[in-house]
């Protein structure tokens, strides 16, 4: 509470001084300019302004990235309706969605690109989520988050949309900063950068360098330390040369290491009686549908929000007894660019390449208790007295190459065109060491087991192989000064080969040391391949100089493949459709006032075709008694409103507003169930025979008309910038920044969701041309609304109550405050 207090007085006494400073300075000069900033940007491979780009995107300048603090993908999305970012298994796990596109299974749908090079990569051992993506950003000029599908543009990743980071260059003189942070939670952050000319040989080059790490914001009870903090160093170097005017080269290298603690879990599960009865649909509640009898009702969450609880409280590792590692990322990236100018036309070569590995050990049924004396398996010790232990430990090492090639004519009146090929290739292994323990046995203990027994479990050394060809054309022609037409696609292969991991579930009565059985023969070699097309048609009228009206429809296409979650059961258990929509979208871009106000709009209609999904299904071999199986869905459809505006109100007051609506719709997805906890969520069923057997009595579950999951209805946000002018050509700029998102449903099932919640910044910053300091609370108000969360069986219930899940949320980020400070010479 003392912290809260602090940093909200801190915050109020800061615009208190800043009304004091501008009553002694009336006649200082303005800080800033009575117009808008036009902001360049290269989403489609040109420099352009913002407003003249016929696409609905957001981008951040530099200015804009050092005095907001954003060095992560959340702050990005923070700042951005309509993009929004998950967290599952670990900080690795990342889920991005734009426009309501779930990360559910395969590919995530959102791209994720350096300097125009796609950084993307889906986890093998997680459902729909990218263990590369949440990378620490570094000396930044730009990011633009480009929404609605982009395949044409960007190739093989941008289904429902793309963030591009965009890396400072160096500069014809001799340029630099310094800038260093320090905050609550034991956080500190120091970088540097420094840049200009190379003696008189034409190139230009810039190092930057830094380094971060945070204590942690939640303490776990059961270990008594903070968790959920991290510590990151990053490197970088760039490089400018243009020897002569037909030719310039350009690459940018880095290298980063960073380090997450275990995350700050609350679990619900029948082990603390967090989970109450839910009914079976009255019709089914105690039937008998073939083999299987089914319960009258199962533990679970009841249908509501997702809440936090007063305290965290997870496993430490049963080996150290101390906390788990967590996660960690190390990664080198490596970009370099030649142009050569052909008449009006440019050719361009560019190589992409990306080294990283990423491992995880985690806590992840998200509940745990102090050591104490347990009795079982024999001889006995001291360990946690829990007769479940679940474990996420996995090394992943990725490589991807990307090479593409593109001539063309961007920049000339009249006609434009542009044609390119594309090599993109992943190569991902994983070694997966995850296991969970279950004892059935009165005050035994899983922690104890662990150590006595399954300390080095075998590892399943899994692996994933992409390679990806394609081809692109763009033609682009100006019927009249005002009327412009585009037509660009993409054709593209995509070649997969995967060898399955497997995970391991121990079974037991606790009365002997249980052993870990060996792992089942891994899948290796499986093949899958497909082609797609992905069109797109812009029409652009310019129908003045401060007005834009585009209409586009464009294809996006994730492609098939085939799980990789879990214990693999079966290939067509396994196999998923590629999933695809159809986006048409009408947008707006004006200035009015002499460009003092800025509108931007646009509504758009997305055809969603077989969503990849995850379901369950009843199987008497497994050891849970279920089999998970991957299906798509047959369709959905998302309609939505965008709305962006900025206004400059006075020459020092500055209000800039954004707002997203959604709405999702599952048109036609039927599911096919005998899991208790899927009918009971669903509230329905509808008994139907599906072929012959034991098993083909199934309840048919019929979710159309559903709302797709994770997808925020309402989105936007609000910030307020004042600028009061000082003495000595310095301002003092206070900004309080506003971010509100409805709530979410956490699954296809509509019944559990994340809550609406208001978020609340607030930054003074007093800036003196070449210094700037920053003073900021981030959540003011401390909102403690749950933001992320997964779920899996619930090992704790497993013989109880079997079919039961456990909810796992993390635990959302208190109030924080610091003070920001750079120096640019």
């Amino acid at each position: 509470m003392s912290r809260i207090i602090i940093a909200r007085a801190f915050a109020c006494a800061g615009l208190v001084v800043a009304g004091a400073d501008t009553a002694a300075a009336q006649n200082a000069p303005v800080a800033r300019t009575a117009t808008l900033d036009e902001i360049t940007v290269t989403a489609r491979r040109r420099e352009e302004s913002l407003q003249d780009t016929p696409l609905s995107m957001t981008a951040f300048s530099a200015e804009q990235i050092q005095r907001g603090g954003l060095s992560n993908f959340s702050d990005v999305a923070k700042l951005t309706p309509g993009l929004v970012f998950d967290q599952d298994f670990g900080a690795n796990d990342t889920r991005p969605s734009i426009r309501g596109l779930p990360a559910t299974r395969g590919r995530p749908p959102v791209g994720i690109l350096i300097d125009g090079i796609d950084v993307s990569s889906e986890a093998i051992a997680t459902a729909g989520g990218g263990n590369l993506m949440n990378l620490r950003l570094l000396d930044l000029e730009r990011i633009e988050v480009v929404k609605g599908p982009q395949s044409a543009l960007y190739g093989r990743v941008a289904f429902g949309g793309a963030v591009n980071y965009i890396t400072a260059r160096p500069t014809e003189t001799l340029k630099g900063r310094v800038n260093a942070t320090i905050a609550s939670d034991e956080t500190y952050e120091v970088g540097a950068a420094v840049g200009g000319p190379v003696g008189d040989s034409g190139l230009l080059a810039r190092v930057s360098a830094g380094y971060s790490r945070s204590d942690g914001y939640y303490r776990n009870t059961v270990s008594g330390e903070n968790i959920g903090g991290y510590e990151a160093a990053q490197l970088s170097l760039s490089f400018d040369y243009s020897p002569s005017d037909t030719f310039s080269l350009t690459g940018f290298l880095s290298y980063g290491d960073q380090e997450n603690e275990q995350q700050p879990y609350y679990q619900y599960s029948t082990v603390d009686r967090s989970t109450v009865p839910l009914p079976l649909p009255a019709n089914v509640a105690g039937q008998t549908l073939g083999n299987l009898r089914l319960p009258v009702s199962i533990q679970s969450l009841l249908p509501g929000p997702l809440l936090a609880r007063d305290v965290v409280q997870v496993s430490v590792d049963p080996r150290t007894g101390r906390d788990y590692a967590g996660s960690s990322l190390e990664s080198a990236f490596g970009v370099v660019r030649a142009n050569w100018k052909l008449g009006s036309a440019t050719l361009s070569a560019t190589l992409g390449v990306l080294d990283a590995t990423a491992g995880n050990l985690q806590d992840i049924e998200g509940y745990g208790l102090a050591d104490a004396a347990v009795p079982l398996p024999a001889p006995g010790g001291v360990a946690e007295p829990l007769g479940s232990a679940f474990e996420f430990n996995t090394l992943d090492d990725v490589r991807q190459l990307s090479q593409d090639i593109r001539l063309g004519d961007l920049e000339s009146e009249g006609t434009r065109w542009a044609v390119g090929v594309l090599h993109w290739s992943e190569e991902a292994k994983q070694s997966n060491q995850t296991f969970a323990t279950i004892l059935t046995a009165p005050r035994a203990s899983a922690a104890l087991n662990t150590r006595l027994i399954n300390s080095n479990v075998s590892a399943a050394n899994s692996r994933r192989d992409t390679e990806h060809l394609s081809v692109y054309g763009l033609v682009e022609r100006d019927f009249t000064d005002k009327l412009s037409v585009s037509v660009e696609a993409r054709y593209y292969w995509e070649d997969f080969e995967y060898d399955f991991p497997t995970s391991i579930l121990v079974l037991g009565a606790g009365a002997t040391p249980l052993a870990a059985p060996a792992r089942p023969p891994q899948v290796k070699g499986v093949k899958i391949d497909a082609t797609y097309f992905a069109p797109k048609m812009t029409v652009e009228y310019r129908a003045s100089d401060d007005a834009l009206v585009y209409f586009s429809a464009g294809k996006g296409v994730k492609p098939a493949g085939i799980s990789t979650v879990g214990v693999f059961n079966s290939i067509a258990d396994n196999t998923y459709k590629a999933e695809s929509l159809w986006n048409y979208e009408l947008g707006a871009k004006t200035s009015w006032m002499d460009n003092r106000l800025v509108l931007n709009g646009a509504v758009f209609f997305m055809d969603y075709k077989d969503k990849q999904v995850s379901t369950l299904v009843v199987d008497t071999t497994q050891p849970t008694g279920l089999r998970g199986v991957v299906s798509n869905a047959s369709g959905a459809e998302v309609r939505g409103l965008e709305l962006e505006a900025s206004l400059m109100v006075t020459p020092q007051f500055r209000v800039t507003a954004a707002y997203t609506l959604l709405d999702t719709e599952y048109t036609n997805f039927v599911e096919f169930s005998r899991n208790s906890s899927n009918i009971a969520l669903a509230g329905r069923c509808e008994p139907v025979v599906i072929g012959s057997g034991s098993q083909s009595n199934q309840c048919k579950l019929d979710l159309s008309g559903n709302a797709l999951e994770r997808a925020p209805r309402h989105a936007g946000n609000v910030t307020l910038a004042y600028t009061f002018p000082l003495a000595g050509e310095s301002s003092l700029i206070a900004e309080l920044a506003t971010q509100y998102q409805s709530k979410r449903y956490f699954d296809q099932y509509n019944a559990q969701f994340f809550d609406s919640f208001v978020n609340t910044d607030a930054r003074l910053t007093w800036d003196r041309g070449n210094l700037s300091v920053t003073a900021y609370v981030d959540n003011v108000f401390d909102d403690d609304t749950v933001r992320s969360g997964f779920t899996q069986g619930d090992f704790f219930g497993l013989f109880s109550s079997p079919g039961s899940r456990s909810y796992v949320v993390i635990a959302p980020e208190p109030v924080r405050g610091g003070i920001r400070a750079s120096y640019r010479f």
